[in-house]
């Protein structure tokens, strides 16, 4: 706006004090005419005579006459007073419609919900925090898994990183340590279904899906997938390679399995050093490296549990077992380029009945009628 303003007054100073060279006038629509710089031309036919100026026929860059363009000032400084008087410059109001601002937040709760599962690593508050630009141990690793995938913080409030390996010391016959464990419920069933679900699909179609085999037990002759659950992960020029790999264990009613209360087992494969892993053509990444030593010791896991057990229950679908979910939880197929759901609307949310949701080539139209 500012430059228009002074782009404006230039050409009025140009033509008031008879001066027309470097302008070019533009014959428009009517009696309008628009007057411009030769750097910044509008469409239309060069007239050889100037026309007498007047405010109300002048059109900056042929698209706005001058007196909106005036209106328009005194309106956005009027605005603008309203807001400073109304408003401090550091109300939530103001802001969030700042970008910076939304993106800060996002970091401060995201370095919050990683202090809360237990990492005492120094975090770096920068954009790609998300991506890993911040390094943290093996077994903070496991705490923020533990965290996310089961929605509870556990911790032993007298040992590092609030992790025990020995759970009680006895001494002749009397005991003399017991690990006390606290735990906190930090996330709600719902949330933790999704996380779930999401988790599972690295073992079913993701970069552990090779590893499936070993994820099974056998029953009367019949192999059953269990919903185990994992994340690889690979660093730049294939220094570092580690896996997250999640064991459900057997609900307290016996009936079905639960991430809650599993298993966590996480992997790094890397040279002190960090020297990359990378020779000629092989490289090592989370898949090919650290997946395969996690991956058998979450079938020792499993072949000293008594999964078999729950196969008779209704969480076995087919030869796969499901984990168990929240009592109002339901899944609904989605659009795969959009993730809005494809069942009918008004069977998901209250919206007004005129909207629709019409589904084209895995892509999602959202029309309104005509009036």
């Amino acid at each position: 706006y500012d430059f228009l303003i002074k782009k404006v007054n230039y050409i009025k100073n140009k033509i008031g004090n008879g001066d027309y060279s470097g302008l070019k006038i533009y014959l428009k629509k009517g009696d309008y005419y628009v007057c411009t710089t030769s750097f910044s031309p509008c469409e239309g036919e060069i007239v050889q005579s100037l026309p007498p100026f007047a405010e109300d026929n002048f059109w900056v860059e042929g698209v706005l006459p001058l007196n909106d363009l005036e209106e328009i000032k005194e309106k956005a400084e009027s605005k603008l007073d309203y807001l400073l008087s109304n408003y401090s410059l550091f109300s939530d109001k103001v802001l969030f419609h700042l970008k910076d601002f939304r993106v800060l937040l996002a970091l401060r709760c995201y370095k919050k919900l990683l202090e809360i599962a237990g990492v005492v690593s120094p975090i770096k508050e920068v954009p790609s925090l998300p991506l890993g630009s911040s390094g943290i141990t093996l077994p903070e690793l496991s705490l923020i898994y533990t965290l996310i995938s089961q929605g509870y913080k556990y911790s032993v409030s007298d040992q590092p990183y609030g992790l025990s390996l020995i759970k009680k010391i006895t001494y002749e016959g009397k005991e003399v340590y017991n690990s006390k464990v606290d735990i906190i419920k930090v996330f709600n069933d719902r949330y933790v279904a999704m996380v779930d679900s999401v988790l599972e699909k690295v073992f079913q179609i993701g970069t552990a899906k090779r590893q499936r085999e070993k994820m099974t037990i056998s029953v009367s002759g019949k192999k059953y997938y269990l919903p185990v659950m994992g994340k690889t992960g690979t660093t730049n020029n294939f220094t570092n390679s580690s896996f997250v790999g999640i064991v459900p264990v057997i609900t307290r009613d016996g009936v079905s399995l639960t991430s809650a209360g599993g298993f966590v087992v996480t992997g790094y494969v890397g040279y002190d050093n960090n020297m990359s892993m990378k020779r000629w053509s092989y490289k090592v990444f989370g898949s090919n490296g650290a997946l395969p030593v996690v991956a058998d010791i979450m079938k020792k896991i499993i072949d000293r549990s008594n999964f078999q057990n729950i196969i008779s229950f209704g969480s076995v679908k087919g030869n796969y077992v499901s984990l168990e979910m929240p009592p109002d939880f339901q899944w609904y197929e989605v659009d795969p380029m959009t993730g809005i759901s494809l069942a009918p609307l008004e069977n998901i949310i209250d919206v007004d009945i005129t909207q629709r949701i019409e589904t084209t080539d895995r892509r999602i139209k959202l029309w309104l009628p005509e009036e």
